[in-house]
């Protein structure tokens, strides 16, 4: 994806530390503590309780304060976005000059409710975020779908990105699936197609999702696989997008993601790498 290069085009070379766009993470939280995304996160809330499964008996609404990952994959997904970069530590996040606004949607097994996760998508707009990032994915709801519109329709507007799915067949996941929602399709080292990541027609972009390395709650690092890696890479992207251009909506930033990419695939947008690979130094480009 270019990100060095993009990061000088961007004027980010030096590595400045925050300045940067608000990013709302729907997950299941995140390790504030961790030594790569320590000070990174400025609004921090979750559901009030999960209930059984995280689906039955739980109180979905939203919390200040309870934010604490107690399951790894949102402290990973955060840290794709957000790492903090050239401290000499694990990784960089491709916007590694944002803020986190997290919210916990998702139990200690990675489950939640659909309602969980719509207050959260509000609420991530409500702190005024212009990018929201959710690794998540299931079925259609009317309640997801208005957060979604809510979050896009909010000032200028979130670009709202979410995982294709790892279903590896042709299912339209959501809250991939609605129109204001940019769906990412996973890649691997090689730039090829990977296999458990659905193709359909929905998929707009592509990103790495292959044995990711970012961040590990409780300290260190490690390698996940999944569109849920995949997703925060475009979100970065998006990010940095909004931070070059800060008087654009939410329809120019995507718009702007979108063109800025390797064509992977059949020429032009395909179900498999939507319109192709996320690169940062085209998006960041003069």
């Amino acid at each position: 994806m270019q990100a060095p290069t993009g990061w000088d085009e961007g004027g980010l070379g030096s590595f400045p530390s925050g300045n940067g766009v608000k990013v709302g993470i729907v997950d299941t939280g995140v390790d504030q503590t961790h030594e790569d995304l320590a000070g990174q996160t400025v609004n921090c809330a979750g559901v009030n309780s999960f209930g059984i499964a995280g689906l039955i008996g739980g109180d979905p609404t939203i919390v200040n304060g309870k934010c604490n990952d107690d399951n790894d994959h949102g402290s990973h997904v955060s840290g794709t976005v957000a790492a903090i970069a050239n401290n000499g530590k694990g990784v960089a996040g491709v916007a590694f000059n944002s803020r986190l606004a997290e919210c916990k949607a998702l139990n200690s097994s990675g489950s939640g409710s659909t309602t969980g996760v719509a207050n959260c998508i509000v609420w991530a707009a409500q702190q005024g975020v212009r990018v929201i990032s959710m690794s998540l994915g299931g079925g259609a709801s009317t309640t997801l779908q208005q957060a979604v519109q809510t979050a896009w329709n909010n000032g200028n507007g979130a670009v709202v990105v979410a995982a294709a799915g790892n279903d590896g067949n042709s299912a339209v996941e959501y809250p991939a699936g609605y129109p204001e929602v940019v769906s990412v399709a996973a890649i691997d080292s090689n730039s090829a197609h990977a296999s458990f990541s659905n193709t359909n027609s929905d998929v707009e972009v592509s990103a790495a999702g292959v044995n990711v390395l970012s961040v590990k709650r409780g300290g260190g690092y490690q390698t996940l696989s999944g569109t849920s890696m995949a997703t925060p890479h475009a979100a970065g992207v998006a990010a940095l997008i909004a931070f070059h251009n800060p008087s654009w909506t939410a329809a120019q930033i995507r718009s702007k993601l979108d063109s800025s990419v390797d064509d992977l695939g059949a020429a032009g947008r395909d179900t498999t790498f939507g319109f192709g690979r996320v690169n940062l130094a085209k998006a960041l480009a003069p």
